[in-house]
């Protein structure tokens, strides 16, 4: 999801000229996940993946600046590793630390064998 998307430009303290960089900016960076409310859809927080290996600094300088915006927005992020699967029971542990939610950590499902 563009991170334009998920967050706003204060209307006060840019001019035209400004306001159209920082939105050009926030139009180019993007969020991997965005975890909302499920009646209001209010944003609850935000997932970002990163690589496990050796990031170049352009990547390092992209992604602060996400965190930076989220934080100024006051929304939570959370970067976790891209990994070829997940156990969605850690996975459930996790988001439910970092975001207060009350996702079931039990299985409720057949597990195949």
């Amino acid at each position: 999801m563009r991170l334009s998307d998920v967050v706003t430009l204060p209307a006060e303290g840019l001019d035209k000229s400004m306001q159209h960089i920082a939105l050009e900016r926030l139009h180019q960076k993007y969020v991997h996940f965005v975890i909302c409310e499920t009646k209001t859809f209010e944003i609850i927080g935000v997932i970002n993946l990163t690589s496990s290996g050796q990031k170049k600094l352009e990547q390092h300088i992209q992604d602060r600046f996400i965190e930076m915006v989220l934080k100024k927005t006051h929304i939570p992020i959370l970067s976790l590793p891209i990994q070829k699967k997940y156990n969605i029971l850690v996975l459930r542990k996790i988001l439910n630390k970092h975001f207060q939610l009350n996702l079931p950590i039990k299985h409720n499902y057949p597990v195949k064998k």
